[in-house]
């Protein structure tokens, strides 16, 4: 799944905004659905990583993962306030300012949406990385022990 780029948020009609809004609360409900399989993917392997010798940054990305997901709550939150308030632009009322305010939240919200979603990636990927390493560490083991 790829985030969109950057679009001139100037020139988007109402339903190209609410299409851009509707794929963000799709992508970040994904995300979350993500954030809770990498826990219980932690959760379930945490004997081995506390025994791994990078314990401190198996940790930091762990923290990290915890952080984003904080994040995503109110993220979540942010995009349904303004999902919610796409009736400014399609009311067929001349509100010029409330209009511009809009489309201004639409485009911070779109950066602050792209940061993110590279952030978690980054996260998931050391995730997959770290539990790559302990699981063929503990295959290893167990080989050498037999």
């Amino acid at each position: 799944m790829k985030t969109k780029g950057y679009q001139y948020v100037e020139w988007m009609s109402g339903p190209e905004m609410h299409e851009h809004t509707k794929g963000w609360v799709s992508e970040l409900a994904f995300v979350g659905d993500e954030q809770h399989f990498l826990n219980e993917l932690i959760k379930s392997h945490t004997l081995e990583l506390l025994e791994f010798e990078e314990f401190e940054s198996s940790k930091e990305l762990v923290d990290n993962l915890l952080d984003l997901e904080f994040k995503l709550g109110d993220l979540v939150k942010k995009v349904e306030k303004h999902k919610n308030q796409l009736e400014i632009i399609v009311d067929d009322v001349d509100q010029i300012e409330m209009e511009k305010a809009y489309r201004k939240t639409h485009q911070n919200l779109s950066v602050v949406i792209g940061h993110y979603i590279l952030e978690y990636r980054a996260v998931k990927a050391g995730i997959f990385r770290l539990l790559s390493s302990v699981l063929k560490k503990g295959k290893q083991n167990r080989l050498l022990n037999e």
